[in-house]
């Protein structure tokens, strides 16, 4: 899994090119105005290959079969040219990958390249608001989730010591603005 990171995505699109890009698509662009905005890019792989897209988060997700890695990093390679071609610059050093192998002893995977800059392969990147890991467990997410909890419930309990009551704490959040 390829988790992308745009510099800028909604401030690099040619407004110009996206209304030509509707245009060809068939929709009306008559009455467009576009300050910005930020087209998808779409897997040409087929069924080995899917990218997952919300807003300017991409994840490209590959079915590495029999350690043939050919569909996977040639998709990152359209998907690298494709950016270029629409003006999204690609943050190399903010985009990270993930190997998923349930494998005995695994596949030495060669790392990923784009523009010449390796890709950081780590075992656990957080994908909106969700921490997945390179073992698809719940144990990073569970722990992230009860680590926020025990820090909210650790000020909750300090205002409950202080007996400070809703109409003080409005009055020193006001204060503090």
């Amino acid at each position: 899994m390829l988790f992308i990171d745009f510099s800028s995505a909604f401030n690099t699109i040619i407004p110009q090119q996206l209304i030509c890009k509707l245009d060809k698509l068939g929709l009306s662009t008559s009455p467009l105005q576009l300050a910005a905005g930020f087209p998808q890019p779409k897997a040409s792989s087929g069924a080995s290959i899917h990218l997952v897209k919300f807003a300017d988060d991409t994840t490209l997700v590959g079915l590495i079969t029999k350690g043939d890695e050919t569909h996977y990093r040639k998709e990152v390679q359209l998907l690298t040219r494709w950016c270029k071609d629409n003006n999204l610059l690609l943050n190399v050093s903010k985009t990270k990958e993930i190997v998923v192998s349930f494998q005995r002893g695994h596949t030495q995977h060669h790392p990923l390249t784009i523009d010449s800059a390796a890709v950081e392969r780590v075992s656990s990147t957080k994908f909106l608001g969700v921490h997945i890991s390179d073992d698809l467990s719940w144990t990073t997410n569970t722990a992230s989730l009860a680590k926020k909890a025990q820090q909210r419930l650790y000020f909750l309990r300090k205002l409950k010591q202080g007996k400070c009551s809703t109409t003080h704490h409005d009055h020193i959040l006001q204060r503090n603005h």
